[in-house]
C-alpha cells in the first residue's frame, strides 16, 4: 500500500486542483447536474472502499499503522477515502463535461484561458515572497528549536530525501556520511523560497490569484505539518502571505482614509476608493518603486538565511547530544589480547569506539523518544498480544554478544561499519510469551520515525536475534536507535531497525522500506576484506586490516601486492586474531608480503566465510543488495 504521504501528495498536486479547474471550465453545467454526479461519485468510491476493506480482511496486503495519518472512516485510512472520493470525482465530472451538449474539449479550455487572463502578476511581489519566505524560515527554525520539535522544514526535506536518485544518495552518503543530511534541509528551503515567491507574486494577482496563494500555502501547511510542531507548520506557511496582507491593509488606510492626507485633506469615501483602483486596474496601490538596492537585498535574502539555517539545525542537533548521556548500565571489558602483535599501527580496533561508530538514518532528525512513556507492542498472529516499557524489557535476561553493523551503502573499504558489544534481550524469549499462531510466517518491526522492515519468522527465533537496548555497556544514544532497537546479526543495517516501537507477526511476506524502493530484501551482509595499513619493513610490507562476512564467521583472508602494471603477485594467506569476538564480529588480520619490484603498487585483500566460499571480486556498486570487489591500499614510498 501507499504511504499517507504519497496520498497527500496526490490529493494536494493533483486531484484536488483538478476538480477545481473542472469547476472554473464548467460551473454552470455541473451546478445543474450535481446531485447524480455526487452519487456516480459516492456509490464508486463506497464500492472501491468495499473492495479495498475486502482485500485487507483477506490478508492480500496490509496497511501500516505507521504508514496513516490516523483517522479511520469505514475501516480505512482517511487520506486513502479522500484518494478514492477525489478520483471518482474526477472522473465523473470529466464525463460529465464531455458529453453535455454544446460542451467541447476547445471550449473548456477557452474557459479556463478566460480565467487565467484575468490573473495580473506584479514582478516585484516575486522579490517580496521570496525575501518573507527567507525570514519566515528562521522564525519557523527557531521556534521549533525552542519548542523542541524537528526542525521546521523536516517533511520537505524528508521528501527530498525519497526524491533522490540511488546513486546521487550513495555517493553523498559514503562521501559526507550524517552531514548529508543538511543538504536535504537546503534542498527544502530551496523549494519553500520558490513556494514564498509563487505565494507573494499570486497573492497580488486579483482574486483568482489570491485564492491559488491561499491552496497553495494550505497545501504546504498540511505537508510540513508531519514533521515540526504545528506551530512552525503554521508559520510557514502564513509567512508569504505576511506581506500582501501588511500592504493590503495599509493600502485599505490609505484608500479608505483610515487617516488625513498628508496634506490634511480630508479622507476619501469607500465609493472613491474603489473607483480609483478601477482606473489603476490593479489590486495593487500604487507607491515608490523597490529601489534597486532594496531588490539586490531581497534577492540577497536567501544566501543570508541558509547559512543561519545549518547553524540552527546545528544548535537544535547540539542540545539534543547533550540531553542524551547514555547512561552506563554495566561495565563491559575490553576484549582480552589473544594474538600478539594486534592491533598493528593504523589497524581498526576490535571494537569500535562509540564516537566513532557509523550513523546512517533517513531522517533530517530523529526521533528522541521519551524513555518514560515509551512502549514496545507486539501483535498481530499472536495468542497474548504484548506491551512492554523499558524497565520490562531490561528486566528480561540479558544477551551480550559482539557484532558488525554495515550499511547496504558502504562501498567496498568503506567507513560506513562499526563492531561492538550488543546487549538486549532475545526477540525469541518476547514472542514466547506473546504465543505466536501457526499462521506466522514474517514478523514486521516499525520504528517511531515510520520506517518498517519484515524478515522470516525463523530469524525473530534465532538466538542471536535481539531488542537490544545498550551498545558497550552503554544505554543506546539517540542516533543508535534509543531506546531499543532490533539487532539482526549479520544482515545489513537497514533490517536492523531503530527507535523500536512494534513488532507485529503476519502470514505474509511485506516489503519494507527500502525493498520497497529497490533495496534487497532479506539483506544478507556479503563477504568482504578491508586493507586498513601498509607498512614498509626492512625485507617486505606489513599490511593490516579487517575481515567481515555477515554471520557466517571469517574461515581465512589472503592478500597480495599487485603492480600499478602487469599481473599482480601471489596471494598469502594472512594471520587472523583468533580466535573472533564472535561469529558476526569483524575479525583482525595482518600479512607479510614481498616489496613490489616496480617503483608504486598497491595491496589487495580478499576473505572466506565460514564454509569457505570466497568473496565475489567482480567490482559492483552498493545498489541493490551491497557493493562487491577487491579493495586496495596504495604501497608507502
Amino acid at each position: 500500500m501507499f504511504g499517507s504521504a504519497t496520498y497527500l501528495i496526490y490529493l494536494a498536486a493533483w486531484a484536488a486542483p483538478v476538480v477545481a479547474l473542472q469547476w472554473l471550465a464548467g460551473g454552470p453545467e455541473l451546478r445543474a447536474r450535481w446531485r447524480p454526479l455526487a452519487a456516480a461519485a459516492c456509490l464508486a468510491t463506497l464500492y472501491l472502499a468495499a473492495a479495498d476493506r475486502f482485500a485487507l480482511d483477506s490478508g492480500i496486503w496490509t496497511i501500516s499503522p505507521t504508514r496513516s495519518i490516523g483517522v479511520d472512516v469505514l475501516g480505512l485510512p482517511l487520506e486513502e477515502l479522500m484518494f478514492f472520493g477525489l478520483t471518482n470525482l474526477m472522473v465523473v465530472q470529466s464525463v460529465a463535461l464531455l458529453t453535455t451538449p454544446g460542451m467541447s474539449a476547445g471550449r473548456v479550455l477557452r474557459r479556463l484561458r478566460e480565467h487565467v487572463a484575468g490573473l495580473t502578476v506584479v514582478s516585484r511581489a516575486w522579490h517580496v515572497g521570496l525575501a518573507a519566505a527567507s525570514v519566515t524560515s528562521i522564525i519557523a527554525s527557531t521556534a521549533s528549536l525552542v519548542l523542541g520539535a524537528a526542525p521546521a522544514l523536516s517533511a520537505p526535506a524528508a521528501l527530498v530525501m525519497e526524491a533522490t536518485p540511488v546513486p546521487t544518495a550513495t555517493w553523498l552518503l559514503t562521501t559526507l556520511g550524517e552531514w548529508s543530511r543538511p543538504l536535504a534541509l537546503l534542498g527544502a528551503f530551496a523549494i519553500y523560497l520558490a513556494v514564498g515567491a509563487l505565494i507573494g507574486a499570486l497573492a497580488t494577482a486579483g482574486p483568482l490569484g489570491l485564492a491559488l496563494a491561499l491552496y497553495a500555502a494550505g497545501v504546504w501547511l498540511v505537508v510540513s505539518a508531519f514533521g515540526t510542531h504545528p506551530l512552525a507548520a503554521t508559520i510557514l506557511a502564513v509567512g508569504p502571505l505576511a506581506p500582501v496582507a501588511a500592504r493590503a491593509a495599509l493600502a485599505h488606510r490609505r484608500w479608505t482614509g483610515g487617516s488625513a492626507g498628508r496634506d490634511g485633506s480630508a479622507p476619501i469615501s469607500d465609493a472613491e476608493a474603489v473607483e480609483r483602483r478601477s482606473a489603476l486596474g490593479s489590486t495593487v496601490p500604487p507607491g515608490r518603486a523597490i529601489g534597486r538596492s532594496r531588490r539586490r537585498l531581497l534577492r540577497l535574502a536567501p544566501l543570508l538565511t541558509a547559512p543561519a539555517l545549518l547553524g540552527l539545525w546545528l544548535a537544535d542537533r547540539r542540545v539534543r547530544d547533550l540531553a542524551d548521556p547514555a547512561e552506563r548500565l554495566f561495565i563491559a571489558p575490553a576484549p582480552a589480547p589473544r594474538v600478539a602483535g594486534f592491533p598493528v599501527d593504523g589497524q581498526s580496533p576490535e571494537v569500535t569506539p562509540l564516537a566513532s561508530f557509523y550513523v546512517v538514518s533517513k531522517n533530517v532528525e530523529d526521533p528522541a523518544p521519551d524513555p518514560a512513556t515509551w512502549r514496545l507492542r507486539v501483535r498481530g498472529e499472536v495468542a497474548r498480544p504484548l506491551t512492554l516499557d523499558l524497565a520490562d524489557l531490561r528486566a528480561l535476561p540479558r544477551v551480550d554478544l559482539y557484532a558488525t553493523l554495515q550499511c547496504v551503502s558502504n562501498p567496498i573499504g568503506g567507513p560506513l561499519m562499526g563492531n561492538g558489544l550488543w546487549s538486549g534481550a532475545r526477540l525469541a524469549d518476547l514472542l514466547a510469551q506473546a504465543e505466536p499462531r501457526d499462521a506466522a510466517r514474517w514478523f514486521v518491526c516499525r520504528g517511531v520515525d515510520g520506517h518498517e522492515e519484515d524478515l522470516p519468522m525463523a530469524v525473530a527465533l534465532a538466538p542471536d536475534t535481539l531488542i537490544a537496548y545498550a551498545l558497550d555497556g552503554r544505554a543506546l544514544e539517540r542516533r543508535h536507535g534509543f531506546p531499543a532497537r532490533l539487532l539482526v546479526p549479520g544482515r545489513y543495517g537497514f533490517k536492523n531497525v531503530k527507535w523500536l516501537a512494534e513488532v507485529e507477526l503476519v502470514a505474509r511476506e511485506t516489503p519494507g522500506h527500502w525493498p520497497s524502493r529497490g533495496w534487497t530484501r532479506e539483506a544478507p551482509m556479503r563477504t568482504s576484506a578491508r586493507v586498513d595499513a601498509v607498512h614498509r619493513e626492512a625485507n617486505g610490507l606489513l599490511a593490516a586490516g579487517i575481515a567481515i562476512a555477515g554471520a557466517r564467521s571469517i574461515s581465512r583472508v589472503e592478500a597480495r601486492v599487485a603492480p600499478a602494471s602487469g599481473a599482480p603477485g601471489a596471494w598469502v594467506a594472512a594471520e587472523l586474531n583468533r580466535p573472533p569476538l564472535g561469529p558476526a564480529a569483524w575479525v583482525q588480520w595482518r600479512a607479510r608480503l614481498p616489496l613490489p619490484e616496480a617503483a608504486s603498487g598497491r595491496v589487495e585483500a580478499r576473505a572466506f566465510d565460514g564454509l569457505g566460499e570466497p568473496q565475489i571480486l567482480e567490482p559492483r556498486a552498493q545498489f541493490p543488495d551491497g557493493a562487491t570487489g577487491l579493495h586496495a591500499r596504495p604501497v608507502p614510498d
